[in-house]
């Protein structure tokens, strides 16, 4: 199997050829630009480059000429579909240097025709450095041997690497992801390294991103990188944009543990574990965390519903820690109050009461048990079961970090934002209205419950918002056990709705009907009156006594209809009419009938029934808006 990079920026091509290939056996990386293609071809090997000759030039120079230049020793054969063969196409590639030609990309024969000696040689030419090589005792380290392949799935990412870690494996774990290919490199069970075939993932353009360096400097480090055969780091530091030593070992671990984490949130794409010792030292080996790390990730990407389900039966059963925490204590990398919260796992309370015992942080609750569990230091009995762990620990203290003060700025928006949602319903505090499903109150309460977390703000003193964030997350984790359970969301919409914010309805409050209207009001706002018409149809049909609900069917039919006004108001008067012999003083619906009188051209009417409104209550918002608005519409001599 050959890694072999294609530049095209025509995308049907490329994909074709990226089909081919991988049918060929092959690993192709395919990219759509020049400074991709250089940039790639500097930073990794590959064993052929397939580069279309229409490529727009890098700088002023194809990509083809400055390989060539920079001596790669990267075979290279152009495609020149546009040319297909003419002489001044044949002419172009001999100034390029190029190795072969192929005038129709397409034509896999005649493309496999001239890679396959290519590759041919390429292999001969690595044979012949293997047989110079002189052997020693790790000379068999060298061959990649497959432990386990396969798909990959939600979840799967943190197992694979728990399994690696538990096994002690040197080599490497291969993600493939529609043409990405990602490896993180392996010693002894630990991550060491990491390398991607997509540009943004790589050093340079994650310092770029990150504001760290500008990109004519990222620029000027390939050139250095092509000409003087440097690493990208040492390109990087030669062309200053990096301090050596120290301070480049840091941004290396930083880079590389940023990357991990999002490798690990991969939830598709295909697996490849391999052993071979040669591997793991392709990379100057940096300590990564991984268990910090793989905590990190589930953190961010996971959702609650994940961690439920992964701890499924166990949440009847007793957990307790077993003999092997306090060896794994130190790479667990646990906060004092992650701590805190494992000395509380003693076998002798269920998983259910352990979670419940969590003072809002539910998810922080349900994750750590599903991480103490798949590292392998915690496990569950039918019965309660004294722990095998009987050490009590303290968490180990930040060396070398001063925590800074909270922006003063941040500090007012966070205290602001946690006083208004302490002071909120519910569905109030989660910032959601009563028609948000399931799906909207999980992440409504994700994204709170992390924005209000303490390990949000790593770099940060919060000693003085402590108490808030943790009535935060009292608040929103008491919403989230509500209202995610339809039973606990019923009685608490029958509270809220029959107490607080519908006292003035006529009869029993329906809670299906008062979604309904509520959802309608969503579409009127987003201008939608057919979905507002039809929602306040439905609730109009489930409680005909309340006319607020006729009103608003009113007025949505209105809107929705089509034709002269007269004709799209027959139907809204008569449904007006009905809500005024429930409620015969009903100002929504007065207003709302000499609204539709103006609109129908009957003004006269109009300014007679808004007047009566104001003459029953002069206090009447909505009947002195619309008798303002009638007013700058019809001129005095017209009244």
């Amino acid at each position: 199997m050959a890694k072999i990079l294609i530049v095209d920026d025509h995308a049907p091509t490329r994909e074709h050829l990226l089909e081919r290939l991988h049918a060929e056996g092959h690993s192709p990386v395919g990219l759509q630009s020049a400074a991709e293609g250089f940039e790639a071809l500097a930073e990794s090997d590959f064993a052929a480059a397939l580069i279309s000759l229409a490529l727009p030039p890098h700088e002023g120079e194809h990509l083809a000429r400055k390989l060539r230049r920079a001596e790669a020793g990267v075979p290279v054969i152009i495609l020149d579909i546009g040319h297909r063969g003419a002489p001044r196409g044949v002419q172009a590639i001999l100034e390029l240097g190029a190795h072969g030609y192929v005038p129709d990309p397409t034509d896999h024969k005649a493309v496999m025709g001239r890679l396959a000696p290519l590759l041919a040689k390429a292999e001969r030419d690595a044979e012949e450095r293997r047989a110079a090589t002189p052997q020693g005792p790790a000379a068999g380290a060298a061959a990649e041997a497959t432990v386990e392949s396969g798909e990959l799935e939600p979840g799967r990412m943190p197992t694979l690497l728990l399994a690696c870690r538990a096994a002690r494996r040197s080599g490497a774990l291969r993600l493939i992801d529609e043409g990405a290919e990602r490896t993180i490199y392996l010693l002894e069970g630990a991550p060491v390294g990491f390398r991607s075939s997509l540009r943004r993932e790589n050093l340079g353009p994650w310092l770029v991103e990150r504001g760290r360096i500008d990109e004519a400097t990222y620029q000027s480090s390939l050139e250095v990188m092509a000409g003087e055969g440097l690493s990208q780091t040492a390109a990087l530091v030669a062309v200053g944009a990096l301090e050596g030593g120290a301070p480049v070992y840091d941004l290396l671990i930083e880079h590389a543990s940023d990357q991990l984490v999002r490798a690990l949130t991969l939830r598709q794409g295909r697996y490849r574990i391999v052993e071979s010792l040669e591997l793991a030292r392709e990379v100057p080996a940096l300590e990564l965390d991984l268990l910090p790390l793989l905590r990190q990730a589930a953190r961010e990407s996971y959702p609650v519903r994940f961690f439920h389900e992964r701890l499924g039966e166990q949440m009847v059963r007793y957990p307790y820690r077993t003999g092997t925490f306090g060896a794994e204590l130190k790479a667990m990398g646990l906060s004092a109050k992650e701590l805190a919260y494992a000395m509380k796992i003693t076998g002798e309370v269920s998983t259910r009461e352990l979670v419940e015992q969590a003072r809002g942080e539910l998810k922080e609750a349900l994750l750590l048990l599903w991480f103490f569990d798949a590292v392998g230091v915690l496990r569950y009995s039918d019965a309660q079961h004294r722990s095998e762990d009987s050490g009590t620990y303290r968490a180990a203290p930040r060396v070398g970090r001063t925590l800074k003060p909270l922006p003063a700025e941040l500090r007012a928006d966070l205290t602001e934002e946690a006083l208004s949602i302490v002071t909120a319903s519910y569905f109030g505090a989660l910032g959601l209205d009563i028609t948000a499903n399931a799906d909207s109150v999980e992440m409504a309460y994700h994204e709170l419950a992390t924005r209000f977390h303490p390990e949000s703000y790593p770099e940060n003193d919060l000693t003085d918002v402590e108490d808030l964030f943790q009535t935060v997350q009292d608040k929103v984790g008491a919403a989230y056990r509500v209202l995610s359970v339809p039973e606990k969301r019923k009685a608490y919409l029958n509270f809220l709705l029959s107490r607080q914010e519908v006292k003035h309805r006529r009869g029993p409050v329906n809670i299906e009907a008062e979604i309904l209207l509520r959802r309608g009001i969503n579409a009127i706002a987003a201008m939608d009156w057919t979905g507002a018409e039809r929602a306040f149809q439905e609730a109009a049909s489930l409680n005909p006594r309340e006319p607020e609900y006729h009103c608003y069917l009113a007025f949505a039919s209105y809107k929705a209809g089509r034709g002269a006004a007269a004709e799209r108001a027959r139907g809204p008067r008569k449904v007006l009419q009905k809500a005024l012999s429930l409620d015969p003083g009903m100002e929504q619906a007065l207003v709302l009938l000499g609204i539709i009188e103006q609109e129908c051209g009957d003004d006269r009417s109009a300014r007679r029934r808004f007047l009566d409104v104001l003459k029953a209550n002069p206090r009447s918002v909505t009947a002195k808006a619309a008798l303002q608005r009638l007013n700058r519409v019809v001129p005095k001599d017209q009244r």
